[in-house]
């Protein structure tokens, strides 16, 4: 087993603390500093991205109406199909009864 001295595990601290934080004297070249750029980059994306999203959203509610009203036709286009057929049928019925007569 390997004993680790005081001034070892001291020293692994201000290594990791320097990797973290930076250095002892500006404390602005570590992992800190990366994290704070890309929460500025964050924080300039999320209006661009909130932007886009309800473009999105207003995009698809104008996709679903779309489609809804096609239904809707569709179904008024077979109504008055399905009813001029019948009106041909009567018609047609109503001329051979008279030439049948």
């Amino acid at each position: 087993m390997t004993r680790i001295t005081i001034a070892e595990v001291y020293a692994l601290v201000m290594e990791m603390g320097g990797v973290l934080w930076g250095d002892n004297k500006t404390r602005n070249n570590g992992l800190r500093s990366h994290d704070k750029a890309h929460e500025k980059r964050l924080d300039d994306l999320e209006p661009i991205v909130r932007d886009a999203q309800q473009k999105i959203d207003a995009h698809l509610t104008a996709h679903e109406k779309m489609n809804a009203a096609t239904d809707q036709a569709r179904t008024a286009t077979r109504v008055a199909l399905i009813s001029s057929a019948g009106s041909v049928l009567v018609g047609i019925g109503a001329i051979l009864a008279v030439v049948l007569k």
